[in-house]
């Protein structure tokens, strides 16, 4: 007669070898073969910084000035004005003098005030740049934060980067511009003796845009005249697989967390690298 329990046991001891048997043991005849993973999808940004760094070098790495949300017009020549300032201030000064005197009637005191008024003005006459300026559509911290990030994710692809105010004050200091220089003559002479490639961001206004700030992106080739890149987008990175996270009645993809003005700076300079290095530039 056998033990009650045999049966249990021996499923059991099937179960636990079945475990320790490598996995082809275990598959049935007939059935297909277990196909292995797909690869993990690649970074589209560091794909965009692979290609850009490979056509950059291949282009001579040429040297890049950025302009951040300051256009770059097709004015030949600067405007001033003369200006004529008045500063006015009028000063008021009260004096007040007692006199108490005394008799048979009692004491009588006399009041005598004296308001006096002076009237002092300063004229300043000066000569002043008339410059168009765009609006400043979030605050100067943040300007600098989103300017700094563009510019490290383009240095991360290769790029050199000059400084478009050393330039300027080299090429005025060389040409001993005086208070009514032509600031425009002297930036293309800045241009073309210390930069190959102008860069050019511009913000705008957007009620479409998710965070109501539209940006156009140019290139400009300095050597050629030609527009490497021209495009516009609202700098947001692309959306990426989320994980699983429990929800209310099950398991939902957990939403994509809001990109800052750090993020968007560095998607610019990826989608710049993404078009600058399609275009196929020489």
């Amino acid at each position: 007669m056998s033990h009650p329990f045999a049966k249990p046991l021996m499923l059991l001891a099937a179960a636990a070898a079945g475990l320790s048997t490598p996995a082809a043991a275990q598959m049935r005849a007939g059935q297909p073969e277990t196909l292995p993973p797909p690869p993990p999808r690649a970074d589209p940004a560091l794909v965009a910084l692979h290609r850009f760094r490979s056509a950059y070098h291949q282009a001579g790495s040429p040297r890049i000035v950025v302009l951040w949300n300051q256009e770059f017009s097709d004015e030949v020549a600067s405007e001033y004005e003369d200006r004529l300032t008045r500063d006015g201030m009028v000063s008021e000064k009260e004096n007040e003098v007692v006199e108490e005197t005394s008799g048979p009637a009692g004491a009588v005191s006399v009041r005598d005030r004296n308001l006096l008024k002076r009237d002092k003005s300063e004229e300043v006459a000066g000569t002043k740049r008339v410059r168009s300026k765009r609006a400043q559509l979030v605050s100067e911290p943040v300007q600098w934060q989103m300017e700094e990030n563009f510019q490290q994710t383009l240095r991360a692809g290769g790029a050199q980067i000059v400084d478009r105010n050393m330039i300027m004050r080299r090429a005025g200091f060389n040409a001993g511009a005086g208070e009514r220089a032509n600031v425009q003559g002297l930036e293309m002479e800045a241009l073309s003796q210390s930069a190959d490639w102008l860069v050019e961001i511009l913000m705008a206004s957007d009620s479409r845009a998710p965070d109501g700030i539209s940006f156009r992106v140019n290139v400009r080739d300095l050597r050629s005249d030609r527009l490497l890149a021209n495009f516009m987008t609202n700098g947001r990175p692309r959306p990426a697989p989320q994980p699983l996270v429990a929800g209310p009645g099950g398991f939902v993809r957990a939403s994509a967390p809001e990109p800052g003005p750090s993020q968007v700076a560095s998607q610019l300079a990826i989608e710049l690298m993404e078009n600058v290095a399609g275009a196929g530039f020489r």
